[in-house]
């Protein structure tokens, strides 16, 4: 089985986790090899029983004694330079069967820098979302209530100025149907009134008229019953 353990340790050797973090397997088996690397992107075959981290603690060591779990621990890479210490998360697990204890992990930041990145994606789309939501309503609401009340505002207008002759079409069975309804009615009652209040004032005029033709009928008729008395009156003086 030497090449498929070959071939599964350079599996390991190509994880990663982020872009730092990486996989690795310590010998979990007593004796002198306990605490050996058996998979290390840097450190394959080095001991690190009694590797403690920057702040004195002894973390292999309680890996290997709890087997399973999650550890926390100040770390500085000093391969690489660093000087301050960031906090290292590792999940590890032990695989009994090989003696293996497989863990995997990486700096505590650049975990928090791939949730705050995919938090971010999330946040992103639902802020997308609710724009096309908003717009959708504006648009539905601009075209079920914005603009009928336009239309209804302007026939009020309209029939402010005295032109009853403005109607509204009302398909709608809602408040706002109601509304262009009511508004039709109003429209049709005023101008019924104002065509009875012509009606009226064409019979005034008629009779007026008629009333006028009378009085200058009488006034002719007083003129020449006037005359008549006046020729009778130097008649009656002559005698």
């Amino acid at each position: 089985i030497s090449p498929d353990v070959a071939a599964l340790k350079d599996k390991i050797r190509k994880l990663k986790v982020g872009q730092f973090g990486y996989f690795f397997v310590i010998d979990a088996k007593p004796g002198k090899q306990l605490g050996n690397l058996l998979v290390h992107p840097a450190k394959e075959g080095q001991n690190i029983l009694d590797m403690k981290d920057d702040a004195g603690r002894p973390f292999v060591r309680e890996m290997l004694d709890k087997r399973n779990g999650v550890i926390r621990y100040p770390w500085a890479n000093k391969e690489l330079g660093e000087t301050t210490a960031r906090e290292k998360l590792v999940a590890f697990r032990e695989f009994p069967e090989w003696g293996w204890l497989v863990a995997g992990g990486s700096f505590v930041h650049e975990i928090n820098a791939e949730f705050t990145h995919l938090r971010n994606l999330y946040i992103g789309a639902v802020l997308v979302a609710l724009v096309l939501v908003a717009a959708l309503l504006y648009v539905a609401i601009r075209r079920t209530v914005t603009v009928p009340l336009d239309e209804v505002r302007g026939l009020a207008q309209r029939m402010a100025t005295g032109d009853l002759t403005g109607r509204l079409t009302a398909h709608r069975k809602d408040e706002i149907g109601d509304l262009i309804s009511a508004m039709n009615g109003v429209s049709d009652g005023l101008s019924g009134a104002v065509q009875k209040v012509r009606e009226s004032c064409d019979l005034i005029a008629t009779a007026s008229g008629e009333i006028a033709s009378g009085n200058r009928d009488l006034s002719a008729r007083t003129e020449q019953q006037a005359a008549s008395v006046e020729e009778t009156a130097s008649s009656m003086e002559e005698l």
